[in-house]
């Protein structure tokens, strides 16, 4: 072994060459067996991913130099697993490093042991264009009586919100009520978290992170997945004894079609829009003009109320 430090990087990062020597494919090898000991310095550029695992396991000392590991990337990710499987000693510089904590992101957690009302959706069911008292999972909540745990967001997927479902502590005799949104959209790794983009939003990002052809937006592979993310969910809630309601807010595609026989499923998306037939028609509109106004809201908390009573 006669690497003793070897400083890794990305290859844009200036090393000084006078304390330590360039490490690539073509000395690596020769480096290991040579009987001179000496600092070396490296990217996976220079090396390449096949042999970070013969460079890191016969160093004496890796140090890093700023690398943003939560990116998720391939290389960094194969770097990052090198290291922690690895018996060497390892000091981060300038580098953001992935925690657990970071990765387990919750909209909201459960708070007591009571019966609770878990809320999940999109901008919809957020109650966006409307006060946080005019939406419905505030109004079905008083009606209910119970407290609400509120797991919905702005231009959240079902593939997020199905996500948000499946990790929350949600435990026998709850009531989860769920606003399906359409299925047109996809996720982007964003710090840690998911990014939803409709395809509008999406024709609109960097190039580098349009990883689907157009033609993936409402196709059967598309449709599949996200019809298949409601199915575990309903199993999810079946096999611990919740009470799932799920209610479509705004899909005119499929999801009425393969779940309107559903006992617990409520199809609001019955009338479209005259200028859309993908949007569904609202009784009101809201303060932003585009989304669900309070009558509206107060006809959803109604109708769910009604459903989740046998009403």
């Amino acid at each position: 072994m006669a690497i003793n430090n070897l400083y890794i990087s990305h290859a844009k990062y200036n090393f000084d060459s006078r304390l330590s020597k360039l490490l690539d494919c073509k000395n690596l090898q020769k480096s290991i067996d040579s009987i001179v000991v000496a600092d070396y310095h490296t990217s996976i550029d220079d090396i390449s991913a096949k042999n970070i695992s013969l460079a890191i396991r016969n160093s004496k000392k890796i140090v890093i130099y700023d690398i943003d590991f939560t990116d998720f990337a391939f290389i960094s990710g194969r770097l990052f697993n090198e290291i922690t499987i690895s018996n060497v000693d390892v000091e981060f510089v300038n580098c953001k490093t992935v925690e657990l904590s970071t990765i387990n992101k919750l909209n909201q957690v459960r708070a007591n042991s009571e019966q609770l009302l878990w809320l999940s959706g999109c901008s919809i069911t957020s109650g966006v264009g409307v006060t946080d008292a005019e939406r419905y999972g505030t109004i079905l909540a008083k009606k209910l009586n119970l407290p609400m745990v509120d797991l919905a967001r702005p231009g959240a997927s079902i593939l997020y919100s199905a996500d948000q479902i499946l990790r929350s502590d949600i435990r026998a005799g709850d009531i989860v009520v769920w606003g399906l949104t359409s299925i047109g959209r996809v996720e982007i790794c964003d710090d840690l978290d998911f990014s939803t983009l409709t395809i509008r939003d999406y024709v609109k990002i960097d190039k580098s992170l349009q990883y689907w052809n157009l033609d993936y937006f409402g196709s059967s592979t598309q449709s599949l997945m996200h019809i298949r993310m409601i199915l575990q969910v309903i199993n999810f809630c079946k096999k611990i004894g919740a009470k799932l309601y799920f209610a479509n807010m705004f899909d005119t595609l499929w999801i009425p079609v393969v779940f309107g026989g559903h006992d617990n499923f409520i199809n609001f998306a019955t009338n479209v829009d005259p200028a859309s037939p993908f949007i569904p028609s609202f009784v009101d509109k809201g303060t932003d003009g585009e989304h669900p106004g309070p009558k509206q809201h107060q006809y959803y908390a109604e109708k769910i109320f009604n459903l989740i009573e046998g009403t």
